[in-house]
C-alpha cells in the first residue's frame, strides 16, 4: 500500500502566517471552564483542511471585552452582522489573521484577529477559487468598536439566559 504524496502535502502543508479567506463552520454558546458565558466559533482556513477555534468570552467585570470581539466578527462576516443566533453564523465567509504561538512546546496556528470586510478586497472566495473586487459584495458593516459600555456583550448575554 502506498502513501499519496499528495494528501501529505495538503494535511502537513504549515499554514502561512497572514491573512487568510476563512468560513465559519461551526458556532456555539457554552460555559468556559471558569463558569463564564462563551461562543465558541469554529473557522476553516480556505485552501487548507485546518479547522481553527476562536473563543470569544464574556467576563463579567469587562463586558466591552466581548463586546470587542463581538464587533470584530459582524465587521470580518458582514453576513452576521446583529444576530445573536450563532447556529445562523455557520457557512459565513470572511477573514482573519493567522499567527503562530508556542502551547505547551510546540507551534501551533492560532487565529490572531478577524479581517474587516473593507481589508478583505483581492482574497480568494471561499472554495471557488475566484477574487473578490471592489464592485462585488463584500461591504464592511458599520464600525462597533466605540461600545465602552459593553452594549454588544450585553446583548449576547441576554440571549444565552
Amino acid at each position: 500500500m502506498g502513501i499519496d504524496q499528495d494528501y501529505i502535502v495538503e494535511t502537513l502543508h504549515r499554514i502561512p502566517e497572514g491573512t487568510h479567506r476563512c468560513r465559519i463552520r461551526h458556532a456555539e454558546k457554552v460555559k468556559s471552564r471558569s463558569g463564564n458565558d462563551m461562543i465558541v466559533v469554529e473557522i476553516q482556513l480556505y485552501g487548507y483542511q485546518a479547522t481553527l477555534r476562536h473563543y470569544i468570552t464574556f467576563i463579567p467585570d469587562r463586558p466591552q471585552f466581548a463586546s470587542q470581539m463581538i464587533s470584530q466578527m459582524f465587521d470580518a462576516f458582514p453576513s452576521i452582522a446583529g444576530t445573536t443566533d450563532t447556529s445562523t453564523w455557520e457557512g459565513a465567509v470572511g477573514a482573519c489573521d493567522v499567527e503562530y504561538e508556542n502551547y505547551m512546546g510546540a507551534e501551533r496556528p492560532k487565529i490572531a484577529s478577524m479581517v474587516p470586510a473593507a481589508y478583505q478586497v483581492g482574497l480568494p472566495m471561499f472554495g471557488s477559487g475566484v477574487y473578490v473586487y471592489d464592485d462585488q459584495v463584500l461591504v464592511p458593516g458599520p464600525a462597533r468598536m466605540d461600545d465602552p459600555m459593553g452594549e454588544l456583550a450585553r446583548m449576547f448575554k441576554e440571549d444565552m439566559t
